[in-house]
């Protein structure tokens, strides 16, 4: 189980080796991956705050809850802090699972909590203003 809030993302096959040598026995493995759409060609970009102290934290405690609930093998998170431009990766879930329901589920709820939960802020800079977006 990892959990933490960087300014570059994993590449995603690295995650996904880190990942698989949990066990031989996942069945599944869930990549859910956050990207940085245009909205129509308005938003330039978006920029991630997230609380120092805390944010690592509760996205492990997100993690490792889910972990338990759906009895995952493993979850890992990442979530971006500092600019990202349209088409960047900003979240990266991944989760392995011995069946592919489980996954399925646990990945959604991880998601969902992550935008709720987590003391991580979003700008969106766009052509004509910058604002901080609320979930």
């Amino acid at each position: 189980m990892r959990a933490t809030c960087k300014s570059k993302l994993s590449d995603i096959g690295k995650i996904l080796d880190e990942i698989k040598r949990v066990s031989k026995d996942i069945g599944a493995i869930v990549i859910f991956i956050g990207v940085v759409r245009s909205n129509g060609g308005n938003v330039l970009r978006l920029e991630y705050e997230a609380h120092p102290d805390l944010a690592d934290k509760v996205l492990a405690k997100i993690g490792e809850e889910i972990k338990e609930k759906y009895g995952l093998m493993d979850v890992i998170i990442e979530h971006k802090v500092g600019k990202a431009e349209v088409g960047e990766n900003v979240m990266i879930v991944a989760i392995a699972a011995k069946h592919r329901a489980e996954a399925f589920e646990a990945i959604k709820e991880i998601v969902n909590r992550i935008k709720k939960e987590a003391p991580i802020w979003k700008k969106e800079v766009t052509k004509t203003k910058a604002y901080w977006k609320v979930e």
